[in-house]
């Protein structure tokens, strides 16, 4: 998610997806948006509650954090795939 402008007048902000998918969110939230391509992960313990809800609420983030890395168990079975 990539921060874009502020509508002032409308109070909110502009994100796009690198599917380039536009969503809005309050301008409020904009400490915690503008960082969002820039950050590897968001460590739960250094957003506030509230921010925290309001960023899951709008799709922002997700309730579940994604793996790290995706290991089959029986990679042989997967035809084509390739894993070092």
């Amino acid at each position: 998610m990539v921060a874009g402008r502020v509508d002032r007048r409308r109070r909110e902000l502009e994100l796009r997806s690198a599917d380039g998918a536009l969503t809005h969110v309050p301008s409020d939230l904009r400490r915690w948006t503008t960082e969002l391509a820039l950050m590897p992960c968001l460590r739960r313990a250094d957003v506030p509650a509230e921010t925290l809800d309001r960023l899951l609420g709008i799709g922002v983030l997700a309730p579940v954090d994604l793996p790290l890395a995706v290991r089959p168990e029986r990679p042989q079975t997967l035809d084509g795939w390739r894993f070092t």
